[in-house]
């Protein structure tokens, strides 16, 4: 990673990203879109009213070239989704949690908390696709004026969960024992 976000002493448990089923809806989404023109022409002659439209030149061409025009707008678009997902991850420390999230190609939102600062960790998992594929939310309650964080399309939120609370019962064992 390119970002030196670890502290002296500090060392990395684990690193999460979102669950693969994330990036597949938000490509379904835009294969969707992407096709609509060529669904259209398709039901638009298939119900024979392409006959009284005229069009100069050759109508074949002339849709090929929309075609190449339109997938050129998409693709950056999904480029944009794929940088996102694969930019989006959780950092479970020694020390803290560190969340990043990346919002579009040029922004990006880094948020750290402490282990002590933390007052609940809840997982939800909605349907029956999350169930089966298991990934879910991690709401992270904190202490303080900040806000609570959340983190959507977890893989096995139940062990990151896991993994969190046995950092945060090390941290108050070190606490403890100091």
């Amino acid at each position: 990673m390119s970002l030196n976000l670890l502290q002296d002493g500090e060392h990395m448990i684990e690193v999460v990203h979102r669950h693969w089923f994330y990036l597949f809806k938000e490509v379904i989404a835009f294969g969707m879109v992407a096709f609509v023109p060529l669904i259209a022409v398709i039901l638009f002659y298939g119900f024979g009213l392409g006959a009284y439209v005229v069009i100069p030149g050759s109508p074949g061409l002339l849709f090929a070239a929309f075609m190449c025009a339109w997938f050129l707008l998409i693709a950056p678009m999904v480029m944009v989704v794929w940088t996102d997902y694969h930019l989006d991850m959780l950092l479970i420390t020694n020390r803290r949690i560190i969340a990043i999230e990346q919002k579009g190609l040029f922004a990006r939102e880094i948020s750290s908390f402490r282990y002590e600062r933390i007052q609940d960790i809840t997982i939800e998992i909605h349907g029956i696709i999350a169930t089966l594929l298991d990934f879910g939310d991690i709401h992270i309650q904190t202490a303080g004026d900040n806000r609570d964080f959340l983190i959507t399309y977890i893989p096995k939120p139940q062990r990151v969960k896991d993994c969190a609370f046995k950092e945060y019962n090390r941290t108050f064992a070190r606490m403890g024992a100091v």
